[in-house]
C-alpha cells in the first residue's frame, strides 16, 4: 500500500512538473513576440458581400464589420467542405463572439475546395470548378489585402480554419510569410496519406496506389511545416469519426521537430460536429489575446 502511494506521488509529480514546464515555455513564446503590431485601431467598416468573378465560379465573400470605436483586427474563417460559409454563424455563435470581442470578421466561400496546387486528369470535372490555391494566393489574398484593405500587416490577422478549411487555413499561412498573426486549425486533414480511402482526396488527386506522388509530394502540408512562421493552436474532438485526431497529432509532431510554437488542446466526447466549433470559442478568443498582449499573459 505504501509502496504504491509513492508511485501515485511520483506520477502526480511528473504531471504538474511537464505542466509548468509546457507554461514556461508558453509564457516565453508570448512575451517574446513583444508590442509589434497596433492592436486597437480605428477602421469604421459596413456588413457587405464583395464578390470575385470567375468563369465559372464566383467567389463570395461576407464581411461582418465590428461596430465598436476600435477594432482589434480580422478575423478570417474557412468552412468545411461542401458547407454553407456562413455555417460559422448559423450554426454557433462563433460570428458574435469574434464580433463582440472587437473583431472583423471575413467569411470567403471556397465550395468544396481542397486546397490543391493544381488539378489533374483524374480530377472529376464537377470539382474543378472550385477555386484552389493558385487563385486563393494571387487573387483573394490580394483583393483582402489591396483592394477591401481590410488585412493589413500593420494589424493584428488571424487565421482560421474547420475541417478542410483547416487544411486550407495552413496551407495559406505556409504561403503567406507572415501576412496573419496566428493560425487556428479546427479538426483538420493535412497529411492525406493517412487516410489513404478518403474519397474527397480522391476525387481530386487520383487513388493514392495509383499516384503517391501527388499525396506525398508539395501538396501533403507536413512537407512545408518550415514555412510556417507564427504561433498556432490546434484543436480536436477526442471522439471524431471523419477526421481522425492522428491527423492532428502528427501535425503536432512535425511542428515540434521543426522547432515551430503550438498549443494543442483535445476535448474529451466532442466529434467532428459543429457542437464541437461551438465548444472551442473561449481556447481561441483566449489565444488571440495572448498574441494580443503578450505582456499580460493572465487575460
Amino acid at each position: 500500500m505504501l509502496k504504491n502511494n509513492k508511485f501515485n506521488i511520483f506520477l502526480i509529480s511528473l504531471v504538474l512538473l511537464c505542466l509548468c514546464s509546457c507554461q514556461k515555455k508558453e509564457k516565453e513564446y508570448f512575451e517574446s513576440l513583444g508590442n509589434h503590431k497596433s492592436f486597437l485601431y480605428i477602421d469604421h467598416r459596413e456588413d457587405t458581400i464583395y464578390t470575385i468573378k470567375r468563369s465559372n465560379y464566383d467567389v463570395k465573400i461576407y464581411l461582418f464589420a465590428n461596430k465598436n470605436f476600435f477594432t482589434r483586427g480580422t478575423v478570417l474563417l474557412l468552412h468545411g467542405w461542401n458547407l454553407s460559409p456562413l455555417s460559422w454563424c448559423d450554426q454557433t455563435n462563433f460570428c458574435d463572439e469574434l464580433l463582440a470581442s472587437g473583431y472583423h470578421v471575413l467569411i470567403p466561400d471556397l465550395g468544396k475546395s481542397v486546397y490543391a496546387t493544381q488539378y489533374f486528369k483524374e480530377t472529376v470535372p464537377s470539382m474543378t470548378k472550385y477555386p484552389q490555391m493558385p487563385f486563393i494566393l494571387d487573387t483573394l489574398i490580394n483583393f483582402l489585402v489591396d483592394y477591401i484593405k481590410i488585412i493589413d500587416t500593420s494589424h493584428y490577422n488571424f487565421l482560421v480554419g474547420y475541417s478542410m478549411g483547416a487544411r486550407g487555413a495552413l496551407a495559406i499561412a505556409e504561403n503567406t510569410n507572415n501576412l496573419f498573426s496566428a493560425l487556428v486549425l479546427l479538426a483538420g486533414e493535412y497529411d492525406q496519406t493517412l487516410m489513404p480511402d478518403d474519397n474527397i482526396m480522391t476525387m481530386y488527386y487520383g487513388s493514392y496506389q495509383k499516384f503517391p506522388d501527388r499525396w506525398e509530394g508539395n501538396d501533403n502540408l507536413l512537407r512545408n511545416i518550415d514555412k510556417v512562421n507564427i504561433p498556432v493552436l490546434i484543436l480536436h474532438g477526442l471522439d471524431d469519426d471523419v477526421i481522425p485526431v492522428a491527423q492532428s497529432d502528427t501535425l503536432a509532431k512535425v511542428l515540434e521537430k521543426h522547432n515551430k510554437f503550438f498549443i494543442k488542446i483535445y476535448y474529451y466526447n466532442y466529434g467532428h460536429g459543429f457542437d464541437f466549433v461551438q465548444k472551442t470559442i473561449n481556447n481561441i478568443k483566449s489565444f488571440f489575446e495572448k498574441v494580443i498582449y503578450p505582456w499580460n499573459l493572465d487575460v
